[in-house]
């Protein structure tokens, strides 16, 4: 997203925010809450699992055209409890490659091309 967007890339998780918020996007975890042992999403108690309130969020700002996910866990959480909402109805979701250093199966020049492509439908 800093790549994307021209943001600086070693200033503070705030700044890097308020840049994306000038840009019109939100971001946040579709998880709220949840038990894992480790750092891996695959390691999630899916048990535990308590979704941030997006529905809430969507339901006040109509304007929201697409939710880009963060890998496939996000994307596998988001379905379990949104799917079927009709807030969600006429918003676009696109699962894209996670940008964490875990996930090894691209480069992250790949992961970076495969958000490019995406952004670049809306911005």
């Amino acid at each position: 997203m800093c790549r994307y967007f021209g943001l600086d890339e070693q200033s503070d998780y705030e700044h890097r925010l308020a840049g994306l918020l000038d840009k019109n996007i939100a971001l946040w975890d579709v998880l709220g809450r949840a038990e894992r042992q480790g750092s891996l999403d695959s390691a999630i108690n899916i048990q535990t699992e308590q979704a941030n309130p997006i529905d809430a969020f969507i339901t006040q700002h109509t304007s929201v055209e697409a939710i880009l996910f963060n890998g496939g866990k996000a994307e596998s959480s988001f379905k379990k409890v949104f799917a079927k909402q009709p807030v969600f109805a006429n918003i676009a979701t696109h699962k894209l490659p996670s940008t964490s250093p875990a996930f090894a199966a691209m480069s992250f020049e790949q992961k970076c091309q495969q958000w490019h492509q995406c952004l670049s439908l809306y911005f």
